[in-house]
């Protein structure tokens, strides 16, 4: 069994983006999409209250993305409210560590090697807002991320069911963008912990080069790893993980998937599963150092790694020694992809490579369906989902028997079609 890619294209209309949810601060987008001094000012702007009510959790989130981007500014003053306990927890200590000396001095510290000063007085703060309950539509939005983006037999493990995010509930969806700008900004660290995959064939072997069996296991072996099929093409192997976001802003939780080999092939080699286990232990210790901002409400969130470490070669069984014709999985119409998907108009209007990864089994159906696109919006998501899940697939064959496949669908969204 191997792996099948089907290309095709999709454009979209041009048209205006749907109005963001929630307050939108000047420099909020350029903050979010480059760090740098536009976090500083969207910080500031959040402070003073930009015409309305100051936001000490918005600038927070503002100055936390300029400092860890890179910018003095942002550190000095991120350190200030850290000293006050605004939008952040209050602690000098970790005020000392951004280079705030008076904060040094009364924890007893020796001052910072690199003292910053604060480019302005902190305003008065505004009242509290009412911290906010658990919504439907936050726990809808967590199963909708679940179906479209994360494969399905790590549903149970990472929280993501109906009955646990009810007794778990998830963030508040205002937290996920501040959260996944942080993250994308940390995410290197985590992802040094997954290998890269190069697998090689080896004709009559199934034995890794470590000497540890890949073991066919007993019973139809799942559909093989992206590679499997590309001797010597490396794969990035990939890390799904959820953690809560404590009142404090501070991580707990956490629980972390990892996606290195196939589950039988660890049955057979006790060093595949602690591979994979050391991969996340390590990605688990990464993020319960991370912290944000205080939440309006604390909850859980997942986020996806792709792996950046050291490479591992996995040696697989050659597989074209196989009696008769193969066939790759195809769509019955061809063109049914393209006749059937329906984008959102308020989705419209960008230029991008979307990727969605499936399996068609031996009867034809679509199963284990997940975006590989990180960030995609879960209306587009959902879009390619149902025109895949709505076409009729004609299984792969071997030797002319069916037998199932992953298929990576690369989607093009281009500007101007109506």
């Amino acid at each position: 069994m191997r792996l099948a890619t089907v290309v095709t294209a999709v454009s979209l209309a041009a048209c205006a983006h749907a109005p963001p949810e929630g307050r939108w601060w000047p420099e909020q987008d350029t903050c979010f999409a480059v760090a740098g001094r536009a976090c500083h000012r969207a910080g500031w702007a959040a402070l003073a209250g930009a015409g309305g009510v100051p936001d000490d959790h918005a600038a927070a989130y503002f100055f936390m993305l300029g400092c860890e981007g890179g910018g003095a500014e942002s550190c000095a003053d991120l350190a200030a409210l850290y000293a006050a306990g605004r939008g952040v927890r209050k602690d000098d200590g970790r005020a000392c560590d951004l280079g705030l000396a008076e904060a040094c001095e009364r924890t007893g510290r020796p001052p910072p090697s690199r003292v910053r000063t604060p480019t302005a007085s902190l305003p008065p703060p505004a009242e509290a807002p009412a911290r906010p309950g658990p919504e439907a539509s936050d726990l809808d939005h967590a199963l909708a991320y679940a179906r479209y983006f994360v494969d399905e037999p790590a549903h149970e493990t990472l929280g993501m069911t109906k009955v646990a995010l009810e007794a778990d509930p998830p963030a508040p969806r205002s937290e996920l963008e501040g959260v996944r700008a942080l993250k994308a900004l940390r995410r290197a660290k985590a992802e040094r912990c997954l290998p890269i995959v190069r697998y090689a064939a080896r004709e009559g072997s199934d034995r890794d080069e470590s000497g540890a069996g890949a073991g066919a296991g007993a019973g139809e072996r799942q559909p093989p790893q992206s590679g499997e099929d590309h001797p010597g093409r490396p794969i990035a192997t990939t890390a799904w993980a959820t953690f809560i976001l404590e009142p404090d802003g501070r991580t707990g939780g956490v629980r972390v998937v990892a996606d290195l080999a196939h589950r039988e092939d660890e049955e057979a080699s006790p060093s595949a599963r602690e591979e994979r286990l050391a991969a996340e232990r390590c990605v688990a210790e990464v993020i319960t150092s991370w912290e944000f901002p205080r939440p309006t409400r604390s909850g859980r969130v997942w986020v996806k790694f792709v792996g950046n470490g050291p490479e591992r070669v996995r040696i697989v069984e050659r597989t074209d020694a196989s009696p008769g014709p193969r066939e790759m999985p195809r769509m019955r119409a061809p063109d049914c992809f393209g006749r059937t998907i329906r984008i959102p108009r308020s989705q419209a209007g960008a230029r991008r490579l979307v990727e969605a990864k499936f399996v068609i089994g031996r009867d034809g159906r679509v199963g284990r369906f997940q975006i590989l696109t990180e960030d995609l919006p879960l209306a587009l998501a959902e879009a390619i989902a149902t025109s895949v899940q709505g076409c009729e697939w004609l299984p792969a064959t071997d030797g002319g028997k069916p037998t199932a496949m992953w298929v990576v669908l690369p989607v093009r969204l281009e500007a101007g079609y109506r």
